[in-house]
């Protein structure tokens, strides 16, 4: 039923083997997929509740960073950021940090905080090349983003410019970021050369979406 996206009938059907089949082995398999079909219905109260109770209780390995991620994406959407940090800082400690999402997740959340400083220093453990091309982008994103807050205005600028040839969600964040530094240095030509990328970049996107949306 999961697999066939029908969250509230597999729902249903975990709550009948909670009470009528409390012998069976996979009991403790429970909560988890009560977590994950919750999440999928978008109710991440009781999302984060049957994740945390599945990791209270005897967990199998293989399923606890799922969990975590499930957790920390429902904390995050319940605006719970501490209780997301928390989490993905268990994350952490199960091993590598995990994957690209985990990663840009938690400097997503550090970023909202505004705990600019451990940011820059989460960021800078972590080697985003091996990550999927969207999670690293926003990834390298966020770590500009605290580098910018921070001060560090020459560390993040370098990551911007490797930016602007990304997805229309990074790369606008990197040609206004771009753009204001320029500007502060009285620098015209760059603020020129921005505009017209911008100009470039932005219509060949919305040119590629009307191709698409015919």
């Amino acid at each position: 039923l999961f697999r066939l996206e029908r969250y509230q009938e597999s729902l249903d059907l975990l709550v009948l083997v909670q009470r009528r089949y409390r012998s069976t082995r996979y009991l403790d398999y429970v909560p988890f997929w009560q977590g994950v079909n919750l999440y999928h219905l978008g109710d991440f109260t009781r999302t984060i509740d049957a994740l945390a109770a599945y990791l209270a209780g005897r967990t199998d390995p293989t399923l606890v960073p799922q969990a975590l991620v499930y957790k920390a994406v429902a904390e995050v959407s319940s605006d719970r950021l501490a209780d997301a940090r928390a989490t993905l800082e268990r994350l952490s400690s199960e091993g590598p940090a995990a994957s690209g999402y985990a990663a840009a997740l938690r400097s997503y959340v550090l970023l909202r905080e505004k705990l600019y400083d451990e940011l820059v220093a989460f960021s800078a453990g972590v080697d985003p090349s091996r990550f999927e091309a969207a999670w690293r982008d926003r990834f390298v994103l966020y770590r500009a983003e605290g580098l910018w807050e921070s001060g560090d205005t020459a560390g993040a600028v370098e990551l911007y410019r490797r930016l602007l040839d990304t997805r229309a969600e990074t790369a606008s964040v990197a040609v206004r970021r771009l753009f204001v530094e320029a500007s502060r240095r009285n620098d015209v030509i760059s603020m020129e050369d921005l505009v017209q990328l911008a100009e470039i970049k932005f219509a060949l996107i919305g040119s590629a979406s009307c191709r698409e949306s015919v």
